[in-house]
């Protein structure tokens, strides 16, 4: 028999943003800002069976942008959790960019691995073409610490 010490409580703070695509660029809770879709072309709202809810698609160089965050991410501590997919993972493929555009920084797919351009090498976090992947990006108040993490694989970014 193992005795465990016990835990302190943590508190984990409720969503201030849900982007579930509903057929809308809306948020499911809060007051958060609406999305709006950057780049060439309209993305597509379609059910996707695959993973049984509805999911927005769209063009190469095209996205979403949330701006302002303001009552969305306040301060220096949030997370971002993503649901998606890329038909090719050859190259560079841009997931997260927090910079509106402005430069290369932000999260990508490089040639089928995570990484985070352009503070380290690409990761052995792998990442499948035509597989939906769930990614969660945390970044603590130290303003150095980032984690990236798919299902049960985590890597810390300085």
């Amino acid at each position: 028999m193992v005795f465990l010490p016990q835990a302190e409580a943590v508190t984990v703070p409720a969503a201030t943003a849900d982007y579930r695509f509903q057929g809308s660029l809306g948020s499911m809770v809060g007051v958060a800002t609406d999305l709006v879709e950057i780049g060439e072309g309209t993305g597509a709202f379609t059910d996707e069976g695959m993973i049984g809810r509805a999911v927005l698609s769209f063009a190469r160089g095209s996205g979403l942008s949330l701006s302002p965050t303001t009552g969305v991410i306040e301060g220096t501590e949030y997370t971002i959790e993503i649901l998606f997919r890329f038909d090719r993972l050859d190259g560079y493929r841009k997931i997260i960019d927090f910079k509106d555009g402005s430069n290369d920084d932000g999260l990508y797919v490089l040639d089928g691995c995570l990484n985070f351009y352009p503070r380290r090498p690409r990761s052995s976090i792998p990442i499948e073409a035509d597989s939906y992947v769930q990614v969660v990006l945390t970044r603590d108040s130290s303003a150095k610490g980032r984690r990236v993490r798919r299902r049960d694989q985590t890597v810390r970014v300085p």
